[in-house]
């Protein structure tokens, strides 16, 4: 219980919702984008469901599985993260909630996995990277 003063429902919300709500969202998109990466290096096998994720919509013609697995993994993120921006718009959440939700999905998304999207053979990724570092200022 509290002692009734509206500063207390602050602590409450942080200590009884905020730490769980976060502690779950990054469990839960840790996981997603673990899933996603293993199913990403295994559909360059050609009876995988890369069909079933729209893989077919690159044309086909004998690209790389992981040019389009990496690719569309980041599109995937992209999605995610504006997903959240919207649903903690509508929830009105805290900021401080927001900004902290938004980071875990940017960490468990894209920082985690950088590297590995960067060496996905056929992604195209490294090739960019050269370039923009090639790139003056």
């Amino acid at each position: 219980a509290t002692n009734g003063g509206a500063g207390d429902n602050i602590p409450v919300y942080e200590r009884d919702f905020e730490e769980a709500f976060l502690g779950e969202s990054q469990d839960f998109y840790r996981m997603e984008s673990t899933s996603r990466l293993s199913h990403a290096a295994s559909s360059a096998d050609p009876d995988s469901s890369a069909s079933a994720m729209g893989g077919d919509d690159f044309g086909g013609g004998g690209k790389p599985a992981a040019k389009y697995s990496a690719m569309e993994y980041v599109r995937s993120a992209q999605r995610r993260l504006e997903e959240e921006r919207s649903r903690a718009a509508l929830l009105d959440l805290p900021t401080q909630t927001k900004s902290a939700l938004l980071r875990i999905v940017e960490t468990e998304l894209i920082e985690r996995h950088a590297k590995t999207l960067v060496e996905m053979e056929g992604s195209g990724f490294a090739s960019i990277l050269k370039v923009v570092a090639r790139s003056p200022a």
